[in-house]
């Protein structure tokens, strides 16, 4: 593989931290609510061999696409969010733990579905127990798309790069990923897609689509057929081929391999090594860097390493978090 030419370690100066500020991001997909109820376990149920959790503590933070809105908020990014909610306590919950600086204008209430809701046990500190989902994953109605795109159409043309945050609950359809991007193609904006479902035909004229190993090498076997196995430089290749869009292939603590195409080699960015707290959310800081620096001007690889670095802060703090640009700019995390 390649390391990130001439710039080995790169993890943002100072003044590409600062570029990224003020960034102008619309994010649309899938929200949720992430529940974390935490407690004690010391004993087994006398009714089933399970745990009894003594509960002492319940926290609710955004999650899915409205986490790389937080993200993107916590760089002091300026982000308006798009996607829908049931008409339930769940979307008054959600709209309450999002900052007034994630605009919502763009989310649409919709009576049949329900806002979809992870809530996950935790005992003892962070030791997850189970987890459990409340969510309508049917594809959204003719309806629902139109009065969804009406709202969302004036926000893409108010941004300086789009976000399709896929968590596959049925609100990227094909429709709405193709309108929203040809606007943006129009406009002369990025679109940056973190996806979910293995066939990527919907996220067409994207700008860079940022999968994970295992999203990627799904894509691939049903292209190909045959399972890559961990190769990731040919999964890339197939994906490339396939659909002619860069990827930025997110490899955990391998970090991230950068495949731009057009002739240029692969680019593999190292993570710093970090002890790993908690991964949840990292994805959505990795697409949230990389909106606002493309928004910025960066370069795909610089961006990614961005990225990386902002993850890498991230996946040491408890549950669905977020880092601030001052504390990646001065070396700090508040975990």
């Amino acid at each position: 593989m390649f390391l990130f030419s001439g710039c080995e370690g790169y993890t943002g100066n100072v003044l590409d931290w600062k570029r990224i500020a003020g960034r102008r991001i619309a994010v649309v997909g899938d929200l949720m609510l992430d529940e974390h109820v935490h407690g004690t376990a010391n004993r087994i149920s006398p009714e089933a061999p399970v745990p009894v959790v003594q509960v002492t503590s319940r926290t609710l933070h955004p999650g899915g696409a409205a986490n790389v809105a937080m993200n993107i908020a916590a760089l002091s990014g300026v982000v308006e969010l798009a996607g829908v909610t049931g008409q339930d306590e769940g979307a008054k919950l959600l709209r309450e733990h999002l900052p007034a600086a994630v605009g919502t204008a763009a989310v649409l209430p919709v009576a049949t579905r329900c806002t979809s809701r992870k809530t996950r046990v935790l005992a003892d500190g962070y030791h997850h127990i189970v987890r459990f989902d409340e969510e309508v994953r049917e594809a959204l109605d003719a309806e629902a798309q139109r009065l969804l795109w009406e709202r969302l159409e004036p926000v893409v043309a108010g941004c300086e790069t789009l976000v399709l945050s896929d968590y596959a609950k049925g609100v990227l359809t094909p429709g709405i990923c193709g309108m929203a991007i040809e606007k943006a193609r129009e406009l002369g904006i990025p679109v940056v897609v973190d996806p979910k479902d293995s066939d990527f035909t919907k996220y067409k004229g994207a700008s860079v689509i940022t999968p994970n190993l295992k999203e990627a090498a799904a894509a691939a076997l049903r292209l190909t057929g045959t399972a890559s196995g961990n190769d990731i430089e040919a999964i890339g290749a197939v994906l490339l081929e396939a659909y002619g869009t860069p990827l930025v292939l997110t490899l955990g603590a391998k970090g991230m391999l950068v495949i731009a195409g057009g002739g240029e080699a692969p680019v593999h960015i190292p993570t710093r090594a970090r002890r790993v707290y908690d991964v949840t959310g990292a994805g959505d800081t990795v697409v949230a860097v990389l909106a606002m620096a493309l928004a910025a001007g960066l370069s795909l690889a610089e961006a990614a390493a961005m990225s990386t670095e902002a993850a890498g802060r991230v996946v040491q703090m408890p549950g669905t978090a977020t880092v601030t640009l001052d504390e990646l700019i001065n070396g700090r995390s508040s975990g």
